[in-house]
């Protein structure tokens, strides 16, 4: 049986959340300041959650209600130094780091147990040794395009061609023709995987027997698991329900993806805390003292962890699925037992080493949220870019069901391409993710992801306006376009970049003066939209 879920939203002129309306009716409200900066979150249940910030905006401290506090701080360079969970009385959980000139974190202090971990790198800056005192606890290399050669605790891989992985040890494993993971066997027996036509995982039948079954939406983000329904906030999980549709769990979330502040499952609420990648690494009680606590190798290979609260979120705050050992990415699924996804990376177009490494084997200082790209994690990744992109992406999947606006890029008649446009555009969207931290960027995709990190910029005013460059008789000008809202700007550079894509826009003279194709898009999907 089917079962309608609705969420709505509020904003404030500035286009700044003011509210989130969960299925049972219950508010989560978000306070800003002058800066629109978040400053505070009163979740659905009535927990209120505080930021604070410093002159160049980095978080500085984090406030729960149940008395345990974060505070950040970082050096001149930006770098985050630590990480501190306080208590009432004392230090519950944290971290802190150590640098090199290049930006990598050479060690980090586990506040908690009192451990210092070391890490080297290669010349690419790939994970090469992890040290504790004189005790190695992780050793790594790796072939010319990032595949995983060796391991302590594995001492040799081997790959075909396609840079698939065939063994590692004594397991062994085959893909179907688009590089997916058909088959696993290992010493517990067979594993198989199985996939649609977008390759995205169906199921996974255990060696038991046991099979583990997947759906998606039409965004791609995983809505059933075995019965339990998922049902998301942009690109978070904030809630589930059984088979017959009743609410089980419920998850806050802060600022940032992947940031889950609170959950609340079987009549329990705990709080979430995380390390410098936004890893969970413990969990406290309402009335402030530690419950779970969670390690991981590099890679996210989880050890067993302590405590009984069934929740997903583990390491880089990835969903971890128990039955199969699998993280959920978004586009992929990530096996931290050999570091690697399952299938290739969808963005092909953006990869330079193997289409299944993850984070170009930096896994220190990086983490990929959306399974497609690694990035940088640090004060300086900002934020509200994916759920800038989602509200974009829903825009303009609006906007190309128009006829006008779907004929500019199928076309019109007997010759009008049958396109899966809602598909197209998915894939448009990892594109430009992929570019938003690529030092392949250039300035045109630097702009266009301006729109959706900043709303402002050279080309762009918080007003939901936008400066097109235009070539008018040799001269170089700039049109003025006013949307009527800012998810319409997103969508307006989105379906930009889609033009691009699908290869509808004849070339510009001068390649950096985008009007002549902008101005396509807006007069055939953005009718409402103003312009001199």
């Amino acid at each position: 049986m089917a079962y309608a879920y609705a969420y709505a939203y509020a904003y404030d002129n500035a286009s700044n959340r003011l509210t989130f309306t969960d299925t049972q009716g219950a508010k989560t409200a978000y306070v800003h300041d002058a800066l629109n900066r978040t400053t505070s979150i009163q979740d659905a249940n009535a927990n209120t959650f505080g930021f604070s910030y410093d002159t160049l905006g980095h978080r500085t401290r984090l406030t729960r209600p149940n008395g345990v506090n974060t505070s950040y701080s970082y050096d001149s360079l930006s770098h985050l130094l630590s990480v501190t969970h306080q208590g009432v009385a004392s230090t519950l959980d944290g971290v802190s780091y150590t640098y090199d000139s290049a930006g990598n974190r050479t060690s980090k202090a586990n506040l908690l147990n009192g451990t210092t971990s070391t890490y080297a790198y290669d010349s690419l800056y790939q994970l090469t040794s992890v040290m504790q005192g004189l005790n190695s606890v992780e050793a790594y290399s790796y072939d010319v395009v990032g595949n995983r050669l060796t391991s302590q605790a594995v001492s040799s891989y081997t790959y075909n061609t396609s840079n698939e992985l065939t063994t590692a040890d004594a397991a062994t494993f085959t893909y179907d023709n688009n590089g997916n993971t058909l088959t696993k066997t290992d010493s517990a027996g067979v594993t198989r995987y199985s996939w649609d036509f977008e390759n995205r995982l169906l199921s996974v039948v255990l060696p038991d027997g046991s099979v583990v079954s997947f759906q998606y939406d039409p965004f791609g983000r995983r809505i059933q698991k075995a019965s339990v329904t998922f049902l998301y906030d942009g690109a978070d999980l904030v809630e589930e329900t059984d088979a017959t549709g009743n609410l089980t769990a419920q998850y806050s979330f802060g600022l940032s993806i992947d940031e889950p502040l609170a959950a609340y499952r079987g009549g329990s609420l705990v709080f979430y805390d995380a390390d410098g990648v936004g890893s969970i690494t413990s969990l406290t009680t309402p009335n402030g003292a530690a419950s779970d606590h969670f390690t991981y190798d590099s890679f996210g290979y989880p050890a067993p962890s302590t405590g009984t609260f069934l929740q997903p979120f583990r390491f880089t705050g990835r969903e971890f699925d128990g039955e199969t050992g699998l993280y959920y990415y978004r586009a992929r699924y990530y096996d931290s037992h050999t570091a690697r996804f399952l299938s290739e990376d969808p963005d092909k177009d953006g990869v330079s080493g193997s289409l299944y490494m993850y984070v170009e084997n930096r896994p220190i200082t990086m983490a990929d949220p959306l399974g497609t790209k690694g990035l940088l994690v640090g004060p300086q990744t900002n934020p509200v870019w994916v759920t800038a992109f989602n509200e974009g992406f829903v825009e303009a999947l609006k906007r190309v069901s128009d006829p006008d606006c779907k004929a500019l890029f199928c076309g019109k008649g007997k010759k009008a391409k049958k396109l899966d446009l809602g598909q197209v555009l998915k894939d448009t969207e990892y594109r430009l993710l992929a570019f938003e931290k690529g030092s392949t960027a250039g300035t045109q995709t630097n702009s266009a992801t301006d729109v959706f990190l900043n709303s402002n910029g050279p080309f762009v005013k918080p007003s939901a306006t936008i400066y097109i460059p235009f070539d008018k008789l040799g001269m170089t000008s700039k049109r003025q376009v006013t949307f009527d809202s800012l998810a319409a700007m997103r969508a307006f550079v989105l379906l930009h970049e889609l033009g691009h894509q699908l290869k509808v826009f004849s070339p510009d003279i001068f390649p950096f003066l985008n009007g002549t194709h902008s101005l396509r898009v807006i007069e055939n999907c953005f009718k409402d939209a103003t312009h001199d």
